[in-house]
């Protein structure tokens, strides 16, 4: 097994955990506003904005919805809010405003998230009990963290530590109720369909204080059985054990400095069974990762910040023959990223900021599949980056914001983006939000480089060297209103993306394994355009009703045919009831998708896609809290885009104190 340096020190980071006595300390429940348009948001403009001052629409997901979402990663929770997203052993596919694979950045506390399975991140490798919210930017954001922030940015915000003692523990079991009631020649494994132990998950989250230190203390971990089809041939869902343990602690170094260094681990193994021969698939998964960051107040209008962070990645994946009862040779892969970088903040006048900086960062990956001359199988990739960004604004009154960024890759040269945003209020509760902007996409080490024939697949992905970076030209124009009970936001936007990376048929065949090969290759141009709606109302016996709907229509001008890799309609409706006393909270939500491809042969792209799900909780008293939820109440099974199976219920119980 290979291994980052970096490994020792995120093990060691995490070793001083004292023992801490309880307290009895509980926060009292406050009313749920429509929008918190008062929290600060980070990601938009790389600095501390309030909502209603950011020029760039930015979707926040609290850690009241998450906890209500009922998922355990995060790709369980985006799944509920307009993003597209699917998951099968390969990863999942996310999407934003049509743009997916790797065209969507994903942070942790703005650090970047490398580890990618065919171009998809892998939600399931990244736990939320540590997540404080996340913060969803549509549209290029190539300007402000380059490569890869093409069709927006997924920022997720972990939890602060803190001085005061705080301890919550949270502990969930899902179980799939049997949908078949009797056994028959067709379906063997009918009486085994239900599920009472499916998946158990325990989170532990502490913070306390030591000396003069603030901390805090993250444990996920999570236990999967495998869940079969009706014929018991293979896995729906696979066997799993997953956990993570993350600590940080902050200090203060005299009245202008402050300084955090931390690290976590994750390791997961997952085993699903793929034919009835009795066939496995075995895939392990590790993530390691340590930082150190510091903020300095260098006066009282510059403010620094720097990080230094490296974060390791692992995966090797192995095929049980049931017939042979051979294992084959490993596909193993390992990526590691190391990166620092510094940010400067500057008031230079009571209504003009500005944000200068850079970044450096060393990219590295070894694996056993790669397409590079005598046989190579480490490769890697230096760049470096300087960005400036300039806002003009008046509070609740007007925001423009100018900025580019130049980044340099040992491989592809000097990329540059610059971008355009705007706000201005009509009225205290309207506001007009506008923006443009230039995305680019270096392409990553899997595209260019590997050679993979799985057993599993129909035909063998092969990589290619002489890519060209994708960039794309886009633009958006909403408004947001925003009353005391009432929320209704619009965004129209449309992109043209060029020399889009896509898989294409060579008309070869491999000769070991007789499988067509497909390869990355470049188109001319392609676009997206669609309209984005979300809107809210808050009743005063707090009953409230939200909703929201996605237009999607993309086009490639290269073959002058429309695509359709996703839904172009999707909406959704929730409603629910919360009441502070009893702390009672019901929800129920419904997502709609449409076809995917009217005309594709395969049933499941040609079908509705909905799903119906209930929430609810209840509050014995200010330090426990019992829930329950019920996915796909209606039992819809979609076997190639989920859900992949029948009704989830989880039940669950947390405390605080």
């Amino acid at each position: 097994m290979i291994v980052s340096p970096f490994k020792t020190i995120c093990i060691f980071l995490l070793l001083p955990i004292p023992f801490i006595a309880f307290s009895q300390e509980a926060e009292t429940p406050e009313e749920n506003d429509i929008l918190e348009l008062e929290e600060i948001s980070v990601t938009g403009l790389r600095v501390e904005k309030r909502l209603k001052d950011t020029p760039v629409i930015t979707e926040v997901i609290d850690a009241e919805e998450i906890a209500q979402s009922g998922a355990t990663d995060l790709s369980g929770v985006l799944e509920d809010y307009g993003i597209m997203c699917t998951s099968n052993s390969m990863g999942d596919y996310i999407s934003l405003q049509g743009l997916g694979e790797s065209r969507v950045l994903f942070l942790i506390d703005g650090r970047r998230v490398p580890g990618k399975v065919s171009q998809r991140i892998k939600g399931q490798t990244i736990p939320i009990g540590d997540i404080e919210r996340i913060e969803i930017v549509r549209g290029a954001q190539s300007a402000l963290y380059g490569s890869d922030g093409m069709g927006g940015v997924i920022n997720i915000i972990t939890k602060p530590t803190a001085e005061n003692f705080a301890l919550s523990a949270r502990f969930t079991n899902s179980l799939i109720p049997a949908y078949n009631t009797e056994a028959t020649e067709e379906s063997q494994n009918s009486l085994k369909d239900a599920q009472p132990l499916l998946e158990q998950n325990l989170r532990i989250n502490l913070t306390y204080g030591l000396g003069k230190t603030s901390n805090k203390l993250s444990i996920d971990g999570t236990r999967g059985e495998m869940y079969m089809n009706d014929t018991g041939s293979t896995s729906i869902t696979p066997q799993q054990w997953r956990g993570k343990i993350s600590n940080e602690t902050s200090f203060t170094m005299g009245d202008t400095m402050d300084m955090a260094i931390g690290g976590s681990i994750m390791l997961m193994v997952e085993e699903d069974q793929t034919s009835a021969q009795g066939s496995l698939l075995t895939e392990e998964t590790n993530r390691y990762e340590a930082y150190a960051e510091y903020d300095w107040l260098l006066t009282d209008t510059i403010s620094i910040s720097s990080r230094l962070y490296d974060h390791f990645y692992q995966r090797e994946r192995q095929e049980y023959s049931g017939l042979t009862e051979v294992w084959d040779d490993p596909d193993y892969e390992n990526e590691n990223l190391l990166t620092a970088d510094s940010y400067a903040t500057i008031d230079l006048t009571d209504g003009l900021l500005l944000v200068s900086g850079g970044e450096f960062s060393l990219n590295t990956m070894n694996r056993e599949w790669l397409t590079l001359d005598d046989a190579e199988k480490d490769i890697s990739r230096i760049r470096g980056a300087l960005m400036v960004q300039a806002e003009w604004y008046d509070e609740n009154s007007y925001s423009l914001v100018a900025g580019i960024r130049g980044e340099g890759d040992s491989r592809y040269g000097l990329m540059a983006a610059p971008r355009l945003a705007g706000m201005y209020y009509l009225t205290p509760e309207l506001r007009l939000l506008s923006g443009a902007g230039l995305g680019y996409r270096a392409p990553d080490f899997n595209e260019l480089y590997v050679y993979r024939n799985v057993g599993t697949m129909p035909v063998l992905i092969s990589g290619n060297p002489d890519l060209k970076p994708e960039y794309s030209l886009g633009g958006n124009i909403g408004a947001e209103y925003a009353a005391e009970r009432f929320f209704l936001q619009t965004n129209i936007y449309y992109t043209e993306l060029f020399q889009e990376i896509v898989y294409d048929e060579t008309g070869e065949t491999d000769i070991a394994s007789g499988k067509e090969i497909y390869r990355t290759e470049n188109l001319d141009r392609s676009m997206r355009a669609g309209l984005d709606l979300e809107g809210k109302i808050h009743f005063a016996n707090g009953l409230f009703i939200s909703a929201g709907y996605n237009y999607l229509f993309a086009y490639n001008r290269s073959e002058t045919e429309e695509l359709r890799e996703e839904p172009g309609h999707t909406a959704r409706v929730k409603t629910g009831l919360e009441i502070q006393s009893p702390a009672l909270t019901i929800d129920i939500s419904t997502n709609y998708m449409s076809p995917q491809d009217p005309d594709d042969s395969s049933e499941n792209y040609r079908e509705h896609r909905y799903q119906i799900d209930l929430y609810s909780s209840w509050g014995i008293n200010e330090n426990y809290l019992l829930f329950l939820s019920l996915k796909n109440i209606t039992g819809y099974i979609n076997e190639s885009l989920g859900p992949y199976y029948g009704q989830k219920l989880t039940l669950g119980m947390e405390a605080s104190f």
